[in-house]
């Protein structure tokens, strides 16, 4: 399956299933121009069937949720759903995140670029990934060699590629506002220090 027009159009991010073209009943023609007419019975339950197949979709999903999702999940990791909803979707409940989360990780190559971003989600979850080794390596270092007080005690190595400009007494202090804060979090950082 493809993507319908209605995604085309921004109006939903993931296909929508639709109605299957006939139930099995013979088209009648009730005019000269050949426009082919229903048994009365057959509109009825074609209609409750894509009133159905409407409600299991996600019809509510614009676009632009669909963009937030795929940010949320590159930012936050497609296991962190519930930061995912908080912050990139607070107009949605978990519980439709999830569900949509479910459906888009199965079925991600029926959406139009649905490859490009499930790629840009795994490059966003190494990242995360790479985030919390380089915390992991500044807690371990800080542990190992920051003595009774990190901000004066902490081990450097002899020559920093950066020793232009700081001394080791400031690079110590930074070390220790990045295993406080957090690597990336330079603002934090910037405040800490």
């Amino acid at each position: 399956g493809g993507v319908s027009a209605r995604s085309r159009a921004g109006r939903s991010s993931m296909p929508s299933p639709s109605p299957p073209e006939s139930v099995g009943q013979p088209a009648r023609s009730d005019d000269a121009e050949g426009d082919v007419a229903a048994p009365p019975e057959f509109k009825d339950r074609h209609r409750r069937e894509r009133e159905r197949l409407i409600a299991e979709g996600f019809s509510k999903w614009k676009r632009s949720d669909f963009n937030a999702f795929i940010l949320g999940c590159s930012q936050e990791g497609r296991t962190r759903l519930d930061l995912v909803a908080k912050k990139y979707l607070p107009g949605k409940k978990l519980s439709e995140v999830r569900r949509y989360a479910s459906v888009f990780f199965q079925r991600y190559t029926d959406v139009a670029d649905g490859e490009r971003q499930l790629q840009k989600i795994r490059k966003g979850e190494a990242d995360i990934e790479r985030v919390k080794e380089i915390n992991e390596c500044f807690k371990r270092h800080v542990a190992l060699h920051g003595g009774e007080n990190p901000h004066t005690d902490v081990r450097l190595p002899d020559k920093l590629p950066s020793d232009e400009g700081f001394t080791a007494d400031e690079d110590r202090y930074i070390l220790c506002a990045v295993n406080e804060c957090g690597f990336g979090n330079w603002l934090d950082v910037q405040a800490y220090v």
